[in-house]
Parts: structure tokens; C-alpha cells; sequence
């Protein structure tokens, strides 16, 4: 069994996790085990009406992902019940996708729905809705030479007076759509079999396991019709207002934290950050000449 490495948490699992690099820390006793069990919980029986995410007595969380999964998560525990074979993607997607943000949400971390990329000695997180084209861009910003910190999910974590991105595993999720734009082809890349039929691709370049400062968030929005992709300023109220609005599954923050409680953490993880809203045209057929603005953003910067 060798144990990985997610947001510098050290994870024991007996159950496959080849997307998380191994763990290359110090000796100490596991952070997080996962494990294969099972869970009983509220609509056990009824796995056509499931209800999704449900605050159980102890403080666990049952995270009800049917057909694929059930999780019952703790901050140091993942209960796993699936009929999935174990080296199966599919359930490996909830379990690095919702169940790792419900971890970040347990353990103190709060996680953006963002990709995020290492330049230079920071990071930058592209943020924005599903189907934006996060995953893309920061796919193209990759073959430009740059390094992967995280797909979809940015956990930020506050340390020595700065936000700092953790690193979670070295792998993305991209459409046809997008493997063609970029020029990579989809055969031998596993792919899941549910919702858009999206491909696992692992980053090229080496990956970091090691926090690193987040300087900058960008917010992808559809550009006006007929005007060219362009990168703007976001500032005062309207940043926390608009980073507020980009937080992982926001129905588990709900879960776990009372409104004030929210606000306190967004101020203290996201404060100082910059935030530019980052205007694209619709399609990923441009996302080369996107990657280029936001780099010479960030040099020039």
C-alpha cells in the first residue's frame, strides 16, 4: 500500500488512487484513510430518488453519489461503498471531485471552483462556472510551459499572512471538444462513462506537491458579441462579492458553516488576492491566443 499526497494532507487508502502522486513527506501517521465499507444512511433503499448530501449524527457526512458511490466522510475517514471494481474512474471522480471539497470543508480549507496553474513563483486560479472552459485553459497555459497545481478544485489555504493554493493531484478532466482544440488525441486516455464523456489526462510536466502563493484569480465570462477576449480589473466589494460566488459546492459549505461563519472564512482565505474577470469568446476553439493573453497578463503584471 503506498500512501498519497492531496493539499499536503498524507492519504492511506485501500483502495486505488493512481491520480494523487505518492507521499514524499515526513514519517507521521496518516491524515486521511479511506477505505471500502458500507453505508447506511437515510433512502438507502431508494436509490432512485437519492438525496445527495445529508449531516448525519457523530458529525459524518453521507454524500450519496448512485449508481456509482455512497461516501460517509469525517475529517480523517472516507467510507467508500460501491459495487464499482475498484480500479473503476467513475467513482474515483466523486471521491476527488465533491468528496475532496466536503474534505476541505472539514479540515479548514476552503476550496474555489477553479483550476489553477503554477507561473513563475505564484499561482494563478482560473475560476468560473461548469463548462466554462477552465480545465482547457489551463491545459493550454500547460503546454506553454507552465505546471499544473489543480483541476476544478482550488483548496486555499491562509499561512503567514498570504492565500497559498494546494496542490491536489496532477490530472485533468477535458471534452472532445477540448482534446481536439488543444490537438491530443483521446485514444488510451480513460474515460468516464456518465454525464459529458470527459477524458482524464495527466499533466506533462513535473508536479509540485508543495503550497504555493496564489496572487491572482481569474473569472471567465462570455465575451459581448462581436469584441475581442480582453482581461479587466474587479475591485472594492465586488470581489468578495464575485470570489463569494465561486466557492466549491457552496450547498456543503451551507452544511457546515452558518452564513457569518462563511463570510469570516471567505475574508480570511481570500484576502489580498487580485481578481480579473477574464472575457473569452464562447467555444474552445481560441483557447491558444486566451492563454497567451492571460500569460502576457501576468508578466506584464
Amino acid at each position: 500500500m503506498i500512501d498519497r499526497t492531496l493539499c499536503t494532507w498524507r492519504v492511506r487508502s485501500d483502495l486505488p488512487l493512481p491520480e494523487a502522486v505518492p507521499w514524499e513527506g515526513p514519517d507521521r501517521a496518516p491524515d486521511i484513510e479511506i477505505r471500502r465499507g458500507s453505508v447506511v444512511g437515510p433512502d438507502a433503499t431508494n436509490a432512485a430518488s437519492p438525496r445527495r448530501i445529508e449531516a448525519m449524527p457523530g458529525g459524518a457526512i453521507l454524500y450519496d453519489a448512485r449508481p456509482h458511490a455512497r461516501f460517509l466522510v469525517t475529517a480523517e475517514t472516507v467510507i467508500v461503498d460501491s459495487r464499482l471494481p475498484a480500479e473503476a474512474p467513475e467513482w474515483r471522480v466523486f471521491l476527488l471531485g465533491p468528496i475532496l471539497g466536503l474534505l476541505c470543508y472539514l479540515r479548514g480549507t476552503l476550496p474555489l471552483h477553479a483550476s489553477a496553474v503554477r507561473i513563475g513563483s505564484h499561482a494563478i486560479a482560473i475560476a468560473g462556472t461548469a463548462g466554462a472552459g477552465k480545465s482547457t485553459l489551463a491545459a493550454a497555459l500547460i503546454r506553454r510551459g507552465h505546471a499544473l497545481v489543480t483541476d476544478d478544485i482550488c483548496p486555499v489555504l491562509r499561512a503567514d499572512d498570504e492565500s497559498r493554493a494546494l496542490p491536489t493531484f496532477p490530472t485533468l478532466k477535458l471534452g472532445s471538444a477540448s482534446l481536439k482544440a488543444l490537438g491530443i488525441a483521446s485514444e488510451g486516455l480513460p474515460r468516464l462513462g456518465f454525464g459529458e464523456g470527459k477524458y482524464l489526462l495527466a499533466a506533462p510536466a513535473a508536479f509540485d506537491a508543495t503550497p504555493i502563493r496564489l496572487r491572482r484569480v481569474y473569472l471567465m465570462e462570455d465575451a459581448p458579441r462581436a469584441t475581442p477576449e480582453r482581461i479587466a480589473d474587479v475591485r472594492g466589494i465586488e470581489v468578495f462579492e464575485r470570489l463569494g460566488a465561486e466557492i466549491y459546492r457552496s450547498e456543503i459549505a451551507r452544511i457546515l458553516y452558518s452564513k457569518p461563519a462563511l463570510f469570516r472564512k471567505l475574508g480570511e482565505a481570500l484576502s489580498g488576492l487580485e481578481v480579473r474577470r477574464l472575457f473569452r469568446r464562447s467555444g474552445v476553439t481560441r483557447v491558444d491566443e486566451l492563454a497567451a493573453l492571460v500569460e502576457s497578463d501576468v508578466v506584464r503584471t
